[in-house]
């Protein structure tokens, strides 16, 4: 089945507005109809505290590697998407009651953002 262009223009427009407004609850503290990845307790449990100077450590250690070095010490993704604008990917790993972790990566497998929330 071939879609027509203006059927393909009002999908994308409303999947970024989707987007876009998921963001914007997010950025105000609203937890209701968010992906799990902006919601940092889905199951009750607490993970310790990110200094700002280890989340600076943890980006520095991590830009400039291999998407295979990330698979390797984290596993696979507990979500993985693809970034149309760049042509990269972004990985999330969260895990109950611990950090969690977000990878971006260009278009080569290499880490362009990493970062560690709670």
């Amino acid at each position: 089945m071939r879609w027509a262009p203006s059927v393909l223009m009002t999908t994308m427009y409303n999947a970024l507005t989707a987007m876009f407004l998921c963001l914007l609850l997010a950025v105000t503290g609203c937890n209701v109809f968010l992906p799990s990845q902006f919601q940092s307790n889905r199951t009750g449990e607490t993970a310790a505290e990110v200094s700002p100077a280890s989340r600076a450590e943890f980006q520095a250690a991590w830009v400039g590697r291999e998407a295979s070095d990330v698979q390797k010490k984290f596993g696979p993704p507990s979500q993985m998407e693809t970034l149309e604008d760049t042509g990269g990917k972004r990985y999330y790993y969260r895990e109950s009651g611990q950090p969690h972790y977000v990878f971006e990566f260009n278009p080569h497998n290499k880490v362009i953002s990493a970062a560690i929330g709670n």
